[in-house]
């Protein structure tokens, strides 16, 4: 599968296009029977920015930290994109870019790193009222694998209780 833009630097606009691009490839991969994998990525060609400090999209170079006694911390984090995807484009949803620096370089992970950092997501998505889904990307511009994971709320839950 291949997504193929500019070859170019993009701004934050550019990336909200790319990301309702792969939403929509989100919400037709469960559909059908496309196996998305680190080994069957979706091909992708960006030079990505800066990462902006607001809005729904946060770029993060593991999760592997993130264990144990940073969950909390993590979900927080979560919730606070998840509201700034409210206020910025009405949508109570947020993107999370595994292997990316907050340079928007990629962090060039270990093998095993990306599937840390999904087991870390899977392990506590359970204790919360959030559900996910996720793409692996393989960047053409610079040979590298991110992971884009998509965070939503349950249906039966509207509220974003951390901040009300």
């Amino acid at each position: 599968m291949n997504i193929d833009n500019i070859d170019s630097n993009i701004d934050i606009n550019n990336i909200f296009l790319l990301i309702d691009d792969l939403s929509k490839i989100f919400d037709n991969l469960f559909n059908t029977n496309i196996k998305n994998s680190k080994q069957n990525p979706i091909l992708i060609k960006y030079n990505f920015l800066k990462e902006c400090p607001n809005g729904s999209i946060e770029y993060k170079r593991s999760l592997v930290s993130y264990k144990d006694n940073k969950i909390e911390k993590l979900i927080r984090q979560i919730y606070w994109r998840i509201y700034e995807g409210l206020v910025t484009d009405g949508k109570k949803i947020c993107y999370y870019i595994i292997g990316l620096e907050d340079s928007g370089l990629p962090s060039n992970l270990f093998e095993n790193e990306l599937e840390l950092s999904l087991e870390i997501i899977i392990n506590f998505i359970p204790k919360t009222n959030l559900k996910f889904s996720y793409l692996y990307l393989k960047n053409e511009y610079n040979n590298s694998i991110i992971l884009l994971i998509k965070f939503w709320f349950r249906k039966n839950d509207k509220s974003i209780n951390y901040f009300e």
